[in-house]
């Protein structure tokens, strides 16, 4: 519980500091920041609640909670676009980009997290399936 609290509040600092007014006049870094936010903490979501309430195999969870960290953040990207598109504005391709590869780089990272956290009993045990 101590691990998910911690990795909620690192991903909302990093999620609000997309409010802080930067020199960025394309708006980019805050794009960037709130995609890597969001990937971030679905991407520790989507794994405790795979391997706490079914019964896949941890480092099946990560694979599967580090497609749903990517898929979300795009789809975040791409609805707040089109709700840009539909208020007079347009749909910013680059925007959309920067939203989508924020969530890669934060799903990469709590991956990565994850990764080190694997208890290394299970490692040995199962290393021929984790190796691709």
């Amino acid at each position: 519980m101590k691990k998910i609290l911690i990795v909620i509040l690192l991903g909302l600092s990093i999620s609000c500091s997309a409010q802080i007014k930067t020199n960025d006049p394309n708006g980019y870094i805050n794009h960037f920041s709130v995609g890597y936010g969001i990937g971030f903490t679905t991407n520790f979501l989507t794994y405790n609640a795979l391997t706490k309430w079914t019964d896949i195999k941890p480092w099946k969870a990560k694979v599967i909670s580090f497609i749903v960290g990517v898929g979300i953040s795009s789809l975040a990207g791409d609805r707040k676009e089109f709700y840009d598109m539909n208020n007079g504005g347009y749909y910013n391709k680059k925007d959309f980009g920067y939203t989508s590869v924020g969530g890669f780089g934060g799903s990469l990272t709590a991956s990565a997290i994850l990764y080190i956290d694997m208890p290394k009993r299970y490692y040995n045990k199962h290393k021929a399936e984790l190796e691709f």
